[in-house]
């Protein structure tokens, strides 16, 4: 039976080694941002702050990836607010590798509706990593490097079908000795427990898979972070892959932070923190054990 642990202070599952404390210097990091459709209310200000801060801290915090976990928009049909979310998140074009997850209905997750997403964003954006794409950018494999050696950052739409599940199966196949982390929008239901494209996540990759280290998606409960365990495979080979659920943005106000993974090759350590962007210090949340991620 699978185990969940869930709030914002942190969890425990012996596989994955989880601990309270904040990792030392990180070699590497990545930007992580939730859903931000209900901070737009103000306009795109409070993103456009978002995108200059990862930019202009990206050398001092070591920067390699950013994820925007879907709903930039709020209607997928107003080709304004594309053009405004393109201008926006362009501010990491050729300096910062990162991934725009397609995302809720506000997108419109029909397959005919994910057009405006793929001919008006992920075909002229998200080109700055190596790359494969799937059905013009719904979902995207990219190579992070880090010091240890290279990340599969393999993205999926918002409701991966069955081919879209088997061209992740081929990627992950293809890049079999590489550390994986999957991302997406939709893997927890409403109650921060694994939805129903979870479970054909799970199935199709997670057990699968070995190299599935981590999982990062949105609908985390509230403002906060949602973490559960996923139990892989069989006695005595099971493993824990942790899931991370990002809750939204749901005020202007919540625009004034971000979360930020350090993977610390030295103590073996990632570590998620919120970090404020005023310049207070950041607020360590969890980490979890990255020994073995690198073979």
């Amino acid at each position: 039976m699978r185990k969940t642990w869930r709030g914002c202070l942190g969890w425990m599952a012996a596989a994955v080694c989880l601990m309270m404390t904040a990792g030392a210097a990180a070699e590497t990091s990545v930007a992580w941002l939730g859903d931000t459709c209900g901070s737009l209310s103000g306009g795109y200000g409070g993103l456009s702050a978002q995108m200059e801060w990862i930019v202009g801290h990206a050398d001092e915090e070591n920067i390699r990836f950013a994820v925007h976990a879907g709903d930039i928009v709020c209607d997928w049909e107003d080709a304004r607010q594309w053009q405004n979310a393109a201008n926006v998140m362009g501010k990491l074009d050729g300096k910062i590798a990162y991934s725009l997850l397609a995302g809720y209905d506000r997108i419109g997750h029909q397959e005919e509706a994910y057009q405006p997403y793929v001919t008006g964003y992920a075909q002229k954006r998200m080109t700055n990593a190596e790359e494969r794409w799937y059905e013009g950018g719904i979902a995207r494999a990219q190579l992070v490097d880090t010091a240890q050696g290279s990340i599969l950052m393999l993205s999926l739409s918002r409701t991966p079908t069955v081919q879209e599940l088997r061209w992740a199966d081929g990627i992950l196949e293809e890049y079999e000795d590489i550390p994986a982390i999957l991302l997406l929008n939709r893997y927890l239901n409403a109650g921060g427990e694994t939805g129903s494209v979870g479970l054909s996540v799970r199935s199709a990759l997670l057990q699968r898979h070995e190299q599935v280290r981590l999982v990062l998606c949105a609908h985390g409960q509230g403002t906060a972070v949602t973490a559960i365990a996923e139990t892989c495979g069989r006695p005595p080979k099971s493993r824990s892959v942790p899931v991370l659920g990002l809750g939204a943005s749901a005020s202007p106000e919540d625009s004034q932070r971000l979360w930020i993974l350090r993977l610390d090759e030295k103590t073996d350590t990632l570590t998620l923190e919120s970090r404020p962007m005023d310049g207070q210090a950041a607020e360590p949340v969890l980490a979890l054990s990255t020994a073995g991620w690198f073979r």
